[in-house]
């Protein structure tokens, strides 16, 4: 795949639409350009993110339906990728787009490997949607033996930038499935009371990406 090439996303997810949420139709299938360029932008950042290490396996906590795993095995077509989602209909979804990754139905505050098991863990906005959202944290850096990456929204200019357009006016641009507001210095801190070292944040609008090396 050549680098800046834009996804017909609605085309990827032909046959399996009915299975995709809301949430994710909205961010993959968004018919303002601009958003478009925001979610393209974001993958692209993540794939040169991934390209800075030498890796053979991946894992993806909380995959959703795998687009971004999608989108991976287009750049990297050697590796091998695994997800873990603990909706079903979601990863009915990502086994159809994504029939040579490997997924399974497991929650991330429990992941069902050794630890150890894959070269670079990542875990893409899932945390804001949990309380307890370090469990998650500790059992990403239990299974890698190799950087963690995890991305959450970046308050609040994610928040910012929904309510200029228009999404979640009665909450201040805020998703109501969030339960998590991550500045960066709060972020900073919820990595450091797990990965301690080695770590550090880039912005690509409107999201964080957190890099843990271990």
């Amino acid at each position: 795949m050549d680098k800046g090439k834009s996804i017909d996303w609605s085309e990827v997810a032909r046959g399996v639409s009915h299975l995709v949420r809301p949430e994710t139709r909205s961010k993959y299938f968004p018919q303002n350009p601009l958003r478009r360029f925001i979610i393209n932008h974001f993958l692209e950042h993540l794939a040169a993110t991934l390209a800075a290490f030498k890796w053979d396996t991946l894992l993806d906590v909380g995959c959703g339906e795998g687009f971004v795993d999608y989108y991976l095995s287009l750049r990297f077509p050697d590796k091998k990728i695994t997800g873990v989602e603990p909706d079903p209909a979601a990863l009915e979804a990502a086994r159809k787009i994504n029939p040579a990754c490997e997924y399974i139905e497991a929650d991330g505050r429990s992941l069902p490997f050794p630890d150890g098991s894959f070269d670079v863990v990542m875990c893409l906005e899932v945390l804001e949607h949990l309380d307890d959202h370090r469990e998650v944290m500790v059992e990403i850096k239990r299974v890698s033996r190799g950087p963690c990456i995890i991305s959450v929204p970046a308050w609040p200019l994610y928040q910012g930038m929904n309510f200029m357009i228009g999404k979640n006016w009665s909450r201040m641009g805020e998703h109501p499935d969030h339960v998590i507001r991550f500045s960066r210095s709060f972020f900073q801190k919820e990595l450091e009371s797990v990965f301690e070292t080695g770590i550090s944040i880039k912005l690509t609008a409107p999201w964080f990406i957190g890099i843990c090396e271990k």
